[in-house]
């Protein structure tokens, strides 16, 4: 017996990577940059319902400081896509989130041009790149200090 997908499962391999994944997606409408598709785990990373989200503006998803430069990247996904940058996502909660992005290229989907952006939450990676660096900093003034006590030792 074959199982057969309900009207609300995925049917097929790309609906399963766009519901199942880990990372949240947006599909972008290119020439707009309204959010025309969200997968789940953007919903659960923003807040927001799929609903919420569809007709957004890309922009209104980051922090003020920052939507200057979203125009910036999406411009710049439009030529060729983005490997990866870092900005933040503003939660419906208003709290920010950092978050590594990854673009496509300008795509077309029955004569729509989209754009995909991919994003993860990487708040344990900041945190822990926050602890090494205070720790370099540390382990660097501890030498300077030990350095300037054989020096005044010596002379």
């Amino acid at each position: 017996m074959t199982n057969v997908p309900t009207s609300n499962e995925p049917k097929s391999l790309y609906e399963l990577s766009w519901t199942y994944a880990r990372d949240g997606k947006v599909a972008l409408d290119a020439d707009t940059g309204l959010v025309v598709d969200a997968n789940p785990a953007a919903e659960a990373l923003m807040g927001y319902s799929r609903a919420e989200l569809i007709g957004m503006h890309v922009t209104m998803l980051h922090p003020e400081a920052e939507r200057e430069l979203v125009k910036t990247r999406l411009r710049e996904a439009l030529l060729g896509g983005l490997p990866y940058f870092r900005l933040h996502i503003q939660r419906k909660d208003g709290r920010c989130v950092p978050v590594a992005i990854w673009s496509s290229e300008k795509l077309n989907l029955a004569g729509q041009s989209l754009v995909i952006g991919q994003f993860r939450d990487i708040t344990d990676q900041v945190q822990n790149e926050h602890q090494l660096s205070t720790q370099d900093w540390a382990l660097g003034a501890y030498s300077l200090a030990a350095l300037a006590l054989v020096l005044n030792c010596v002379s």
